[in-house]
């Protein structure tokens, strides 16, 4: 179970000017344990104390998931009856506090006849109906090239683009098939007809929308975009609502911009609140480039100067400094800079001075089960008393991982909770959240009280955790599997299809977007490893599965990268960092234990 944190301190001198500041629009970029949601709820606070009567504002408020708005609007109840004040509306009322999808369905059931929809809109899956369409266009098809390829992998590569598409919100084009002079013009054509097949199942899959007058979660944001076209509409919704907050805007997309963008330019008061070294949703679509393009349209009206808060409240501070000097550097891959904001956490001068709760607070292990690092831990001191099972917290890359370790915890006498699951985001939650005006939010397991905590590093996001063991650090970030069989490079607005006929090699343009993805991915990776070291409180443990003898023969082989090759002992010694240390003069973190 995660335990109240107790009262944070007063607000900083940063964040008093931020919550008092009354320019609109804003972005605050505001890093791990910076007490951002304290500052958010502030400000919202500091609003509607200045706000009079009849003039009481409406406010939307954003969250990333339905936990989120559960203590959001529990944490801005208990705030508004502590201060006392009156409004005039009551509270669900002034305050709409949702989920982004939630608060576009509602905007849809009230709007959405201006494009098609009812206000008895239903929202479906169409998972199974994806399929069958799938199988239909493929039995009428009349495309001779593609017979050079297996009519399952076919059906399969049509599947899989039609749901990247419905997950990035675009529509499958013609215009995404381009020729590239490098490459045989017979890879243009076959891509060419497998565009052609997903044009055609995409298309009949949006008619069933408009006949059962419903839409997919993911199309809630796309539709309402479009619905944003509207310029009646957009006046309507503008007089409406005088704040629109969005917390966690780093994991963004290009229609959620959208929306923020219109929604500025008819005069909202917009407050976004993002960090963009924590962004790590880009499997349910986000895009980290739609986070800085929100900051150059914001930083257009006001600067954002020194609109940041970076004093950390969480961690103790030597184990913050060490965390800091891991990511104070520059991260290669084929020498090739991996992109990540360089911007470390500071601590007030209380804070400084404070006694850390355990002099060994950073540590790396070699070959070690992690159930014996458990054994270990709860022998040792914490402040004024011994380490405790539930203070104790297993942050894995995978559900897989949150599954094979409970089971060796178990298995060897340690009690454990685990959850491996993301926040609970299907239908069912939407709907029930529509029909009760509750957060639809449904626990993964029971409060247990006494025992170690596992869960993935996404369930673990924004979670203030005391001991914090990140297992597999060794694990191969490029593992060997099966290439994709194509790319599609929704900024490019390139499709490029892989060697999937057995006959000819992969086009250079496919092999080119594949080098970018690549290296997406390893940037995704370092920002995820980050949000799990930014976890911890007290003790943070970083544990290799491998010996240290087996980790440097390992680290011969090019094709493979891991986050001990960022962390560990042996990422301070190459001739680049030398270089970076002794001529750019650019901190290592040191490698002492």
């Amino acid at each position: 179970m995660l335990r109240d944190l107790g009262k944070r301190p007063k607000p900083t001198e940063r964040q008093m000017r931020i919550i008092t500041d009354n320019n609109f629009p804003r972005y605050l970029t505001a890093g791990p344990g910076t007490g951002k949601t304290e500052v958010l709820i502030n400000k919202i606070v500091h609003l509607l104390k200045n706000a009079s009567g009849e003039d009481m504002p409406k406010f939307v408020i954003i969250t990333y998931t339905n936990k989120a708005t559960d203590e959001m609007r529990s944490r801005l109840s208990s705030r508004i009856n502590s201060e006392n004040l009156a409004l005039s509306k009551n509270m669900n009322d002034a305050l709409e506090i949702s989920t982004i999808h939630s608060f576009c369905y509602r905007l849809l059931k009230k709007y959405g006849a201006e494009i098609g929809f009812s206000p008895e809109l239903q929202i479906k899956s169409y998972t199974q109906e994806l399929s069958d369409v799938v199988e239909a266009v493929f039995s009428r098809a009349n495309e001779p090239l593609l017979s050079r390829i297996a009519d399952y992998r076919l059906k399969n590569i049509i599947k899989d683009i039609l749901k990247e598409c419905y997950t990035h919100g675009i529509a499958p084009n013609m215009r995404y098939v381009k020729y590239s002079k490098s490459d045989d013009r017979l890879w243009t054509e076959i891509e060419g007809a497998i565009m052609r097949l997903c044009i055609d199942a995409y298309n009949e899959v949006e008619r069933m929308k408009i006949r059962d007058n419903a839409l997919t979660l993911n199309d809630l944001i796309t539709m309402t975009q479009k619905l944003l076209e509207n310029a009646q509409v957009v006046k309507s919704i503008a007089s409406e609502y005088t704040y629109l907050f969005i917390d966690e805007f780093q994991d963004t997309n290009q229609s959620q911009l959208d929306i923020v963008r219109i929604l500025i330019n008819a005069g909202v008061n917009v407050f976004l609140i993002g960090d963009e070294k924590q962004s790590i949703y880009a499997f349910r679509g986000a895009d980290i480039e739609c986070s800085k393009q929100a900051k150059v349209t914001i930083s257009e009206r006001h600067s954002l100067d020194d609109f940041e808060i970076n004093e950390n409240f969480r961690t103790d501070y030597a184990l913050l400094m060490q965390i800091n000097d891991v990511f104070n550097r520059p991260f290669m891959y084929k020498d090739k800079r991996l992109s990540f904001p360089q911007a470390p956490l500071a601590k007030t001068e209380e804070l400084q001075a404070a006694k850390a709760a355990n002099d060994n607070a950073f540590r790396m292990t070699y070959g070690e089960e992690v159930y014996d690092i458990v054994k270990g831990l709860i022998k040792e001191p914490l402040h004024e008393r011994k380490i405790n099972y539930e203070d104790i917290f297993i942050l894995c890359r995978t559900n897989y991982e949150v599954r094979q370790i409970s089971g060796k915890l178990k298995r060897n006498g340690v009690p454990c909770i685990h959850n491996g699951q993301t926040d609970k985001s299907d239908i069912s939650d939407y709907l029930k959240e529509s029909a009760d005006n509750s957060s639809g939010y449904v626990a993964d397991t029971e409060e247990v009280s006494d025992g170690v905590n596992i869960l993935t590093i996404h369930k673990a996001k924004g979670l203030s955790l005391p001991i914090v063991i990140i297992p597999n650090i060794d694990r191969n970030l490029l593992r060997k599997r099966e290439l994709p069989d194509y790319i599609i490079d929704k900024n490019e607005k390139t499709f490029a299809l892989a060697n999937v006929t057995q006959r000819i090699t992969a086009s250079r343009k496919y092999l080119r977007l594949l080098d970018e993805k690549t290296m997406r991915h390893l940037e995704e990776e370092l920002r995820v490893l980050y949000v799990a070291m930014t976890r911890v409180e007290h003790v943070l443990v970083m544990a290799n599965q491998s010996s240290k003898d087996e980790i440097q023969k390992a680290q011969k082989d090019e094709e493979k990268i891991t986050w001990n090759d960022w962390v560990g002992e042996s990422a301070y010694d190459s001739k680049l960092q030398r270089f970076y240390r002794s001529v750019a003069r650019v901190g290592f973190f040191n490698g002492r234990r």
